[in-house]
């Protein structure tokens, strides 16, 4: 059986370059004291940049395999209740990730739902999400379910290149694992197609 991957969103730019990683969450924890100094008024910013490094915690704890560490800081960023909108949306799918790392999918795909619940949660971080919780059921054997997923997140149009080719290729995987021969090559015939898709990964679809 196949392992399919999970999809990290890029999260607005705040997580990419880990060798800024630390200059940034230094920057947020000064961020939220600066807007502490204006009381009330500035109480949803706080809010906001106290779960953002909560969240980067999360992220980072994510990334050194360190998932249940990673889960606290991700449940604590989602505690604080005006840390809402499409950030939320994001924490609630990298608390996912955690716990499909685990091997917890019911966890996992109860984390996704709640990020497809908020309805700022869109484009190409909605197919994402949408993704990983494919990949949940893929894991799980749920190959027929896992393509219902993969298929909506490919529906979403600005769910493009790199992030467009690992969806495609986890769908190709449960085809192969139902046996539909046909549909496989059709959407590996998808894969190659995608004009940014080159190099040795597009060699691999060939």
């Amino acid at each position: 059986m196949y392992k399919f991957t999970y999809r990290k969103i890029n999260f607005y730019g705040c997580f990419i370059e880990k060798k800024s990683s630390n200059f940034r969450f230094k920057l947020l924890c000064i961020l939220s004291l600066f807007f502490s100094c204006f009381g009330t008024a500035a109480s949803s910013s706080v809010d906001e940049n106290r779960g953002l490094v909560f969240h980067k915690e999360g992220d980072e704890l994510l990334d050194l395999m360190r998932y249940d560490e990673a889960i606290e800081s991700f449940n604590a960023a989602l505690e604080i209740p005006g840390f809402q909108g499409a950030l939320r949306a994001e924490t609630f799918n990298s608390l996912g990730l955690a716990w499909e790392e685990l091997e917890r999918h019911a966890e996992a795909i109860e984390a996704y739902d709640q990020a497809l619940d908020i309805p700022e949660h869109q484009g190409a971080n909605r197919a994402v999400t949408l993704h990983n919780k494919g990949v949940c059921f893929g894991n799980l054997g749920c190959y027929d379910t896992a393509i219902e997923f993969y298929d909506q997140a490919l529906d979403i149009p600005e769910f493009t290149g790199e992030y467009r080719v690992f969806t495609l290729r986890s769908k190709a995987w449960c085809l192969i694992d139902l046996e539909r021969c046909e549909d496989v090559i059709s959407v590996y015939d998808q894969i190659i197609n995608i004009q940014d898709y080159q190099g040795i990964d597009r060699l691999k679809a060939l």
